[in-house]
């Protein structure tokens, strides 16, 4: 859903779900209710090998008020030894960083009954809704 880059583009995408089930939805999202907006995120994925090339591999997040560009790094170390040759690619989106409460309130305009936050369950929201 944070390819939805506004509340119409997630309602139309969610009376699309509501419209397509027959019973109802589990949707999980990032929980975003607390991230500082007002600062550049870094979050590391470790560092692996990748068809046998040393890969570093983290994301950086840059907020926009609501909507945040989320860059996804891989830096590569082609040489072995005392003098690194590293090289990179980068991958771009735009999310949207929507909060679970207007999560839900948008479920609930898309028809969604009994919409509930598993939040405590879970390491992220999971919400559910009911035809």
């Amino acid at each position: 859903v944070p390819h939805c880059l506004s509340d119409a583009e997630i309602l139309a995408t969610l009376r699309s779900m509501y419209a397509a089930t027959r019973y109802g939805v589990l949707l999980t999202i990032r929980d975003y209710d607390n991230v500082d907006r007002n600062s550049v995120h870094m979050f590391p994925y470790g560092y692996r090998t990748i068809r046998g090339v040393k890969t570093f591999v983290f994301q950086r997040w840059e907020f926009e008020g609501d909507l945040y560009t989320i860059s996804f790094f891989f830096v590569r170390d082609d040489k072995n030894g005392p003098s690194a040759n590293l090289s990179g690619k980068v991958y771009k989106t735009k999310y949207y960083a929507v909060k679970t409460g207007k999560m839900i309130d948008l479920m609930r305009q898309a028809g969604f009954r009994q919409v509930q936050c598993l939040k405590k369950d879970f390491y992220q929201p999971v919400l559910t809704g009911l035809k």
